[in-house]
């Protein structure tokens, strides 16, 4: 009767177990929201639709770029997915092994009715130790679920990021456009005074290099706009007639986040998701070791009942127990495994740590280094050049410069403002790095994109 009671409560905490996927997907909104202040849309919901086609009428900022993302890229959806992947192997974890049932029946060479034998075992060791497997199958689905979220914050950066891409190359693109233009008019003119013999063929020769070179980096330019906006579609997940964004016209002076090494140091180690993860794991790792430890000699034990009907009709009952002897195999492979595998873990998680440190000094020098860039850019370049094309104009007007300084001063403010535009790139990179350290999100390197000069700079010799 023990035995029949131990069998039934096993069956009884095997069919308890349930799939928390509904509470899974609730929790990685929740965790979204409450790090980047944005929702997580699912599919199916019949606001999003609405939603995408509002944000889709007007040229997309930083925020609706992002809204437009959650709502429409189907790789957030995959990540919901994946969370019910978590959760039916949490559910499997937790399950007992079916009991197995063994019948036989055994006829005598004589003739007559047969012997029945009646078997049913279950195994007793994975009853004993469903607690510590219980806690392992946590662990592991929370730091399934720290990896899910890990992922969406990195692809919530990757579009911010191709964003801020897409709308500094469609102003550069514009403005070496503008800059096409002002060389062209250099050279029409060089053809006209060479024409009536007021300057050398060299001067000509000059004027037509700079000109071609600059369409050349406008045509560049043009090509390197088209691919970022259609990296920016992509990341959005948009198709169809809904491809045709609308992006501003140009890409605007992010909002201030300055703050201290030592504060965002220990602000990112605090939310980091990769360092969370790892824990979690080292945490698994640790209490699947104890379990190892603890039924290496033993991994195997079966209780069962037993029921046979002999030939003559009576019947009789009894129980079984079944366990491997570690005559061979004493489980020392196992617990070396164990052991080995949660030393790694740990290691990581002391390196990772270590990289987060340093990742988040770097973070903050690189935004430091970018705002005081794109602030001299602002105050100091664009000022000065436009000054130096007012005074241009004057002399211009009092005939004292010729065509070509008046086209000189125009390309260089041109020139100003493609240094702007770059600085204003690479600060967006640079703090869009840093909030997603504060996020919670892994630590990488920025790569500001190369400059694009509006062409070599005039040699003139008149």
């Amino acid at each position: 009767m023990k035995v029949l009671a131990i069998m039934a409560c096993a069956l009884l905490l095997g069919a308890c177990a349930t799939l928390p996927d509904a509470e899974l997907h609730e929790q990685l909104a929740g965790e979204v929201a409450a790090r980047t202040g944005q929702s997580l849309v699912r599919s199916g919901d019949p606001s999003a639709e609405a939603l995408i086609e509002e944000l889709l009428s007007q040229p997309l900022g930083r925020d609706e770029a992002l809204r437009v993302a959650l709502a429409a890229n189907r790789q957030y959806q995959a990540e919901f997915a994946a969370l019910g992947i978590a959760a039916a192997d949490f559910h499997d974890a937790l399950a007992l092994p079916n009991p197995v049932l063994d019948i036989e029946a055994m006829w005598p060479r004589d003739g007559g009715g047969p012997a029945w034998e009646f078997g049913l075992t279950q195994s007793v060791m994975a009853l004993l130790t469903r607690p510590a497997r219980r806690a392992i199958a946590e662990s592991t689905l929370q730091a399934s679920q720290q990896a899910a979220l890990e992922r969406v914050l990195a692809m919530m950066r990757d579009t911010e990021q191709v964003w801020a891409q897409a709308v500094a190359d469609a102003e550069t693109a514009a403005l070496l456009a503008q800059a096409a233009e002002v060389t062209e008019a250099g050279q029409v003119a060089a053809r006209a005074l060479y024409d009536v013999g007021n300057i050398p063929r060299i001067e000509l020769a000059r004027e037509r290099n700079l000109h071609e070179q600059t369409r050349l980096r406008a045509a560049r330019a043009e090509a390197q706009a088209v691919a970022s906006r259609e990296a920016l579609v992509r990341s959005l997940g948009l198709w169809g007639s809904q491809a045709q964004i609308l992006l501003p016209d140009t890409l605007p002076m992010p909002e201030p986040a300055i703050q201290a090494p030592d504060e965002l140091e220990s602000e990112a180690l605090a939310s980091s998701l990769k360092l969370a993860r790892l824990e979690a794991s080292v945490l698994a790792a640790a209490r699947d070791a104890r379990v190892v430890e603890g039924t290496s000699l033993l991994p195997h034990l079966e209780f069962g009942v037993k029921a046979e009907r002999e030939r003559s009709g009576e019947w009789e009952q009894g129980a079984s127990i079944e366990f491997e002897l570690p005559v061979f195999d004493q489980g020392r492979g196992r617990r070396a495994r164990s052991q080995a595998l949660l030393e790694t873990l740990r290691h990581q998680w002391w390196q990772s740590a270590i990289e987060l440190r340093s990742h988040s000094r770097s973070a903050v020098f690189q935004y430091q280094a970018a705002s005081e860039q794109a602030a001299h850019a602002r105050q100091v370049i664009l000022p000065l050049a436009a000054e130096l094309l007012d005074l241009t104009v004057r002399e211009w007007n009092a005939m004292n410069v010729g065509p070509f300084e008046l086209l000189d001063a125009r390309r260089s403010q041109l020139d100003a403002a493609l240094h702007d535009v770059e600085a204003r790139r690479t600060l967006w990179l640079a703090q869009l790095q840093l909030e997603h350290l504060r996020r919670g999100g892994a630590a990488d390197a920025v790569h500001p994109s190369a400059e694009l000069a509006t062409g070599p700079a005039r040699d003139r010799g008149h």
